[in-house]
């Protein structure tokens, strides 16, 4: 990186929060984004690069990281099996380049605003093309102007490659870009890509044969496609190998039809799937009414709820989160010390205690005298009575909460940057070996909640730990950590280390769930704390989609469902933006909206005596 682009470069950790946003508000749920090369990934995770600099400002910078989210937007699924075409790398490549065409020219139609930032990035792409094209070379012209006319460049601009791959058969490069022009059209999808892919190849393999056969190349020989540029060589299958198919196409035609055949059945040309559940504990499921505030009705049994423990083998979380928060952890304690009840309770007639209790042995020593049976219960035991209350926290558990938390010396040094930094950044990153670990917010509160098991274990208070996501009405799971019943310990706190982003966030069918289960407990006082990062969303959460209005009115309803229940309940949203939607969903002393999320855990302990202290 040049001292011009280190001065305009945007990294990851500057944009991806934003482009989360971004994404999420275009898709109508939430999409992680990631860095590229990170780990394990989000099967439907939007991947970008660590540093983003090849543009001469800032914003321009951005405009390239917004295009690389739409065009992971609308793409496909993985690339169908190539395994059986007769050039598989040929192939992939072909396919890849329509691919990015047609997604391309579908942001054009769909998004007008973004065509000056996509342009710019499809000139900035041909630029760099253009350097390895060798067009004195028939086939490089041929795959070369393919290349460039799905990178956006201007038919008019390629009649020299033209004229040089004429020498492969009159207008072949004409033929080739028409069939890429058709995925181009507004309905065009994956499966057009596949089909174009077909043919396009099918003309290559032609153009080659001729090209062998004028020039005397034995079939054995070198191929045609050898050292094409932008690397469409095929060292999976030699060159006029044909075992696929008839010999007049080549074998494409029948390659073709095996990949439509396993594309109707297999996932390849489909929407992304999300991620399995992080735990492979049976669920069980549940179904639960939903509020639809356009029909001012419910409907009936409309959520299914998927019930399942959630399982960790992190055994040293607990000890670290002792060490990690010693000094938080101590306040806690203190706060809650402070709700103890005040005088021990005096039982009286015990078998052991601290006093005699007179009128107990009095009563005994007469019992003797009478020939009676004494038990010995002339004592007084005083203790600190149990209090009668039970808690439980539901926690969003949706893809949004993989956000990383900012870098507070970042954030602080951001701030005199201008207006196209969406959120925290530092001018010059340490060198990786130096840099802090970061956290997610999912792993902020993960600690929050230990924290206020560690001290409700020694408080005495019944309290259960639940997370939520999903994946529509018909799949919402609900992940139990801990159970009322459950002993705190190092295997029940693993259990909160082992929580992971994934889905949506349908509030609502989480809501009554919980309520559910906390209208088993006898506790005079019976609470419930909702910790989110956002607003309620799902991908079928009411009949227009992207309608946030309907997911808030139905939270609202259930909310007041569980306070009919006689359950205390209270929202916390870690979200700048949560008092437009907390004002509709909650009475004003019923939720706290936190800018920091570091701040969490210390207000989780504020709230939850605040709910509890009667």
């Amino acid at each position: 990186m040049n001292d011009i682009g280190a001065a305009h470069a945007v990294r990851f950790e500057q944009v991806h929060r934003a482009m989360a946003l971004f994404a999420q508000g275009l898709a109508g749920q939430a999409r992680a984004v990631q860095l590229q090369g990170e780990g394990a990934a989000d099967a439907r995770a939007i991947r970008l690069p660590e540093v983003t600099d090849g543009f001469g400002s800032r914003r321009e910078n951005h405009g390239a990281c917004r295009i690389a989210v739409l065009r992971q937007l609308d793409e496909a699924a993985t690339a169908p099996d190539f395994d059986r075409w007769p050039r598989p790398t040929l192939a992939r490549r072909v396919y890849r380049w329509l691919e990015s065409l047609r997604i391309d020219s579908m942001i054009v139609q769909r998004y007008p605003g973004a065509v000056g930032d996509l342009r710019r990035v499809q000139a900035h792409a041909l630029a760099r093309h253009s350097r390895v094209i060798d067009a004195s070379r028939p086939m490089h012209a041929l795959v070369g102007g393919l290349a460039r006319f799905t990178l956006g460049g201007d038919r008019a601009d390629l009649s020299g490659l033209a004229d040089s791959a004429s020498l492969c058969g009159d207008s072949m490069l004409d033929r080739i870009l028409d069939l890429a022009a058709t995925v181009q059209a507004d309905t065009a999808d994956a499966r057009a890509s596949l089909c174009a892919t077909a043919a396009i190849c099918a003309v290559l393999d032609a153009a080659g044969r001729q090209r062998r056969a004028a020039r005397f190349v034995p079939v054995d020989g070198p191929g045609p496609f050898e050292g094409l540029p932008a690397g469409p060589t095929d060292a999976d299958a030699p060159a006029g190998e044909s075992s696929h198919g008839d010999a007049a196409d080549g074998g494409w035609s029948a390659a073709l039809a095996f990949s439509i055949d396993a594309a109707d059945t297999t996932p390849q040309l489909q929407a992304k799937r999300t991620p399995p559940s992080p735990t492979a504990a049976a669920s069980h499921s549940y179904f639960h009414d939903e509020w639809d505030s356009i029909g001012r009705r419910y409907l009936p049994d409309w959520c299914q709820v998927r019930e399942q423990r959630l399982r960790g083998d992190d055994l040293r979380f607990l000890h670290d989160l002792r060490e990690r928060h010693a000094a938080l952890r101590n306040e806690v304690r203190r706060q809650f010390a402070a709700i103890r009840p005040a005088f021990r309770q005096r039982l009286h007639r015990r078998l052991d205690g601290d006093e005699v209790d007179i009128d107990a042995a009095i009563a005994e020593t007469v019992e003797r005298r009478a020939g009676r049976l004494a038990e010995g219960r002339v004592f007084i035991a005083a203790q600190q009575p149990r209090r009668d209350v039970c808690a439980a926290f539901l926690v969003d558990m949706s893809g949004s909460t993989g956000f990383l938390v900012p870098d507070p010396a970042a954030q602080a040094a951001s701030e005199d940057d201008d207006d196209d930094d969406y959120l925290y950044q530092g001018r010059v990153a340490a060198p990786a070996a130096q840099r802090p670990v970061r956290r997610r917010v999912i792993d902020i509160a993960a600690d929050a909640l230990g924290l206020m098991c560690d001290a409700l274990h020694e408080l005495g208070d019944r309290h259960a730990v639940y997370c939520f996501s999903g994946e529509g009405r018909h799949n919402v799971a609900f992940h139990v950590a801990k159970a009322f019943d459950d002993p705190w310990s190092a295997r029940t706190a693993a259990a909160l280390a082992a929580m992971q982003p994934m889905g949506a966030t349908r509030t609502g069918a989480a809501i009554r769930h919980a309520t559910m289960r906390l209208a088993h407990e006898p506790a005079a006082t019976r609470v419930l704390i909702v910790v989110s990062d956002g607003y309620p969303q799902d991908s079928d959460y009411g009949p227009v989609h992207g309608d946030a209005s309907y997911g808030i009115h139905d939270t609202a309803r259930a909310l007041r469902e569980a306070g009919q229940a006689g359950i205390d309940t209270f929202c916390i949203a870690i979200d700048p933006a949560g008092h437009d939607y907390l004002r509709t969903m909650c009475a004003p002393d019923r939720y706290l909206v936190i800018d920091d999320v570091t701040a969490l855990p210390a207000q989780l302990g504020k709230v939850y005596r605040a709910l509890t202290v009667r």
